[in-house]
């Protein structure tokens, strides 16, 4: 099996910069093959806080994400493959977004975020793995694969922490609330 090292609701695996328990709820990916994007946009924004280190260090590295240079990308080796277009975090309703658009010149670049392409069958496809909740209305499930059209714009969302254990639920706090405090 093949190990997929940039996961789409964790944003420190974009960046060479340092870890962070950052996470998205929710996150929205929409893949552009004509114009060779992939957007991937992080809603509800959380870290898992035990201890006042863990604050500090998501704090930190918010602020290095608030500080990157666009023109520069800190981005992570395994997407040397990869351009940065933009990152933006966005503040809709009192709560944070981040907004990644990237680059890429064939759709096996893609395989980094664990989207696989099928030339013999023009189509790509995602791992259906239940405990992500993965949504789409561009898409088919057949199997344990989500397929979609190498033709067109596919989106899926992906809700990886909609059941979470007990004890993880006590830890985790909103960037929002973690600012405020």
């Amino acid at each position: 099996m093949e190990e997929i090292t940039v996961i789409v609701y964790i944003i420190s695996t974009f960046f060479n910069l340092p870890d962070s328990k950052l996470i998205a709820d929710r996150t929205q990916v929409v893949i552009r093959p004509k114009v060779q994007e992939i957007e991937i946009i992080q809603n509800d924004l959380f870290g898992l806080i035990t201890n006042e280190q863990d604050k500090k260090e998501l704090l930190a590295f918010w602020q290095d994400l608030q500080q990157i240079n666009p023109k520069k990308p800190p981005l992570a080796k395994e997407l040397n493959n990869f351009q940065l277009k933009s990152f933006t975090i966005h503040q809709t309703d009192h709560k944070f977004q981040t907004h990644l658009v990237l680059k890429y010149s064939k759709l096996q670049d893609l395989r980094v975020l664990g989207i696989w392409y099928n030339t013999n069958k023009n189509l790509l496809s995602i791992n259906e793995q239940p405990k992500e909740h993965i949504q789409t209305s561009s898409g088919k499930l057949d199997g344990n694969y989500w397929f979609f059209s190498a033709d067109n714009i596919s989106s899926y969302t992906v809700e990886p922490f909609k059941e979470m254990p007990e004890s993880y639920i006590r830890q985790k706090r909103t960037i929002e609330e973690i600012l405020l405090d």
